[in-house]
């Protein structure tokens, strides 16, 4: 599946964003962690240099979508969406000449443009099988018994979205650019509560075999219900 992206030549902070971030903030390569419950970390490194997922606002045409990301220098063309519960994302995919830097300029780009939810990277990963491992809105939270008021009360003041509950214990939430930050940094955040037991992304994989607009991506979640 596939990736967007656009670039603009000033850099505004998303709404809701605590900080101003320049230009130069976004001018050098990220690296992504997920720390996990019991501190264990994990490193995807840095954005995946071909493809961008991003979140639109319900209801846009894909015209509409083609003229916000073609505004990038570095847009290839969009590839593919992936339904998930919170929405759809719509993958595109990058010039060759795009780097990690780019990504995370572009991304911040994105998410300037009122009709923007987020724009979230991919990552290079190991498996032979793996094409690339990409960062959607969504992440899984599973907490004790009896919490469900201070989950509640945590997504309030971080402002995340409760997508729906699997059950009393485990529950889909969803991020966005006015969030406290991204799916990854939200489970890491979420990992440090008490009530929590555990918390990570939805992340999406991309099968190797598959061609770049075609495959049917994998979610964790999907792991989780066939369980």
């Amino acid at each position: 599946m596939p990736f967007l992206v656009s670039c603009e030549n000033e850099l505004v902070a998303p709404a809701g964003a605590t900080n101003v971030q320049t230009k130069e903030a976004y001018g050098a390569c990220r690296t992504y962690q997920y720390i996990s419950k019991t501190s264990d970390v994990t490193s995807y490194g840095t954005a995946y240099k071909d493809i961008i997922l991003v979140g639109f606002r319900e209801g846009i045409t894909e015209r509409e979508k083609q003229q916000i990301v073609r505004q990038s220098s570095l847009y290839k063309e969009i590839v593919g969406e992936v339904a998930l519960d919170s929405g759809p994302i719509t993958l595109v995919q990058l010039k060759a000449r795009s780097t990690c830097a780019d990504v995370e300029y572009l991304r911040a780009q994105l998410q300037r443009h009122p009709d923007v939810l987020f724009a979230n990277p991919a990552f290079n990963t190991q498996d032979s099988e793996i094409a690339w491992i990409g960062l959607p809105n969504e992440f899984l939270v599973s907490i004790e018994t009896g919490t469900q008021a201070q989950l509640e009360a945590l997504a309030a003041s971080t402002n995340t979205r409760l997508v729906f509950s699997l059950s009393e214990e485990l529950h889909l939430m969803s991020a966005d650019k006015n969030s406290q930050g991204d799916a990854l940094a939200m489970s890491n955040l979420f990992n440090q509560q008490a009530f929590v037991i555990s918390a990570e992304p939805n992340f999406i994989f991309q099968a190797k075999t598959s061609g770049t607009g075609e495959a049917t991506t994998q979610t964790m979640l999907k792991g989780t219900k066939q369980r």
